[in-house]
């Protein structure tokens, strides 16, 4: 039976609006087009070279989402000519990821399973300054929050996981992660022991090679009506792990 619930925050809990590089770009003063903008964005894109995923061992060196989006809006409006773009880039990301909306059902969903009898818990690959704005903003009560900035890496490395269950104070095993991330949430959890529960609000194809979840869910409703039934997601889950 579980006793507890890990949520990624960001597109599962919350949905922060898109990056406006465009828009960054004419606070600047930038006269570019559109069409340039992007393709200054593309070409920063593509340089960058590709980090395998770290699931043990020593993880990645770490660097926050701001020195990231700082370092990726220097990239991008260099390509155009400009100085300090990474400053104002990574100034919208940051009030984008502080006002995210919750997506409908996350409210009733966090309530029906405290109400359950389950700690619940977040484990988000972001800075602790926006994260927290966010949860408080919406009002939202967690027994534990856990961002990569606290563990000094990103998931799907298993340190991420063992700490969220540690502040939890609850075993991996006895433990339900839910995310929308095949590999950083839903492979590392797996991997980290806990039983990995993918939400799936896009209606995706899960990625050929892949471990399949644990279980499958379109939305926060579906996943909490199963979640409050130990015997149905207990059962299943155990089903599909055999």
């Amino acid at each position: 039976m579980a006793r507890a619930v890990i949520f990624d925050y960001y597109f599962t809990l919350a949905e922060p609006s898109g990056a406006d590089v465009v828009g960054v770009a004419r606070s600047l003063g930038c006269t570019a087009s559109a069409d340039e903008i992007e393709g200054a964005r593309r070409a920063f894109v593509e340089s960058r070279p590709v980090v395998p995923p770290a699931f043990n061992g020593a993880p990645p060196e770490f660097r926050t989402y701001r020195d990231e989006w700082v370092l990726t809006g220097d990239g991008i409006f260099g390509r155009l000519g400009m100085t300090g773009g990474g400053v104002a880039y990574a100034a919208q990301r940051e009030q984008a990821h502080a006002e995210a909306e919750l997506y409908p059902d996350s409210i009733a969903a966090l309530d029906n399973l405290r109400a359950g009898g389950l700690k619940i818990g977040v484990l988000s690959d972001a800075d602790a300054a926006y994260l927290c704005a966010s949860i408080t903003r919406h009002g939202l009560m967690f027994d534990a929050v856990v961002t990569s900035e606290d563990v000094g890496c990103y998931k799907p490395h298993r340190s991420c996981f063992e700490v969220a269950c540690a502040d939890l104070g609850v075993e991996s095993q006895d433990t339900i992660f839910v995310g929308d991330t095949p590999i950083a949430d839903i492979e590392g959890s797996r991997r980290a022991g806990l039983r990995a529960v993918w939400i799936n609000r896009r209606q995706l194809d899960w990625p050929a090679g892949l471990v399949p979840p644990d279980m499958v869910v379109d939305s926060l409703t579906e996943f909490c009506a199963l979640a409050l039934a130990d015997e149905q997601i207990g059962g299943a889950l155990k089903q599909e792990r055999t």
